[in-house]
């Protein structure tokens, strides 16, 4: 059996930049990646809260800081 659990949350997080032409994984930063717990290539799920549209992809990392 495979269970799908919430390991990490990030909070209001901006996004700041998109890949009009991409559709696939979502970068994090280094920093808040560690400090929410989560790892690289884990499920993520992005919510728009202005409208309240949701998708799901993957984390990757993206360098410390940036």
């Amino acid at each position: 059996m495979l269970r799908t659990v919430l390991t990490g949350k990030l909070h209001r997080v901006t996004t700041t930049a998109a890949e009009l032409d991409y559709i696939g994984s979502c970068a994090i930063d280094k920093v808040l990646l560690d400090a929410s717990g989560m790892m690289p290539y884990e499920q993520l799920h992005v919510w728009n809260v202005t409208n309240g549209e949701r998708f799901v992809t993957y984390a990757i990392e993206a360098p410390g800081n940036s």
